[in-house]
């Protein structure tokens, strides 16, 4: 379970980020809006949650290591599908009330996250100069492609790819 050269670049971006957005905050206010991020996401409802999300994991990984079709190779993917799927289905929850097609919705979004994770993390990888230069460059491209999803004024930039 060898980190790539994209992870590794990925990391170091976050952490730079991290850091320099902390150094930058004079007036406190990212920290204090940060440890209330934190203690809001350890809340009693959200934490179990996300417990029996984790013991439904552990629950289908030690069913497939019984079959004989999950190994200790698979836990980065297994990882990298979790966390996603904690974040865009469960957190997202309150769609159910809100929408007749929750669940095919719900499927759809799981998937094309964990498969646009997964298929970025298995891509070849480059050295870790150009992964260090790649990552700002593809977060930029695909920001700006979430942006431009989400205002009708930019349509036309998403019907041109």
């Amino acid at each position: 379970m060898e980190l790539s050269n994209r992870e590794i670049a990925a990391m170091i971006w976050l952490t730079i980020f991290f850091v320099w957005t902390l150094a930058r905050d004079k007036s406190g206010e990212i920290r204090r809006s940060l440890a209330h991020l934190v203690r809001a996401f350890f809340v009693r409802h959200i934490m179990l949650v996300m417990l029996w999300a984790a013991l439904w994991i552990v629950l289908c990984v030690r069913l497939l290591i019984w079959l004989g079709f999950w190994h200790l190779d698979n836990l980065k993917t297994t990882v990298m599908w979790a966390v996603p799927f904690a974040f865009v289905t469960l957190l997202d929850a309150n769609r159910v009330t809100e929408e007749k097609t929750y669940f095919r919705n719900t499927i759809r979004d799981t998937v094309n996250v964990t498969v646009l994770i997964t298929f970025v993390a298995e891509l070849y990888s480059f050295s870790l100069p150009v992964e260090l230069l790649l990552t700002p460059l593809l977060t930029l491209i695909g920001g700006v492609a979430i942006f431009s999803e989400g205002k009708p004024e930019y349509a036309p930039a998403i019907r041109s790819r």
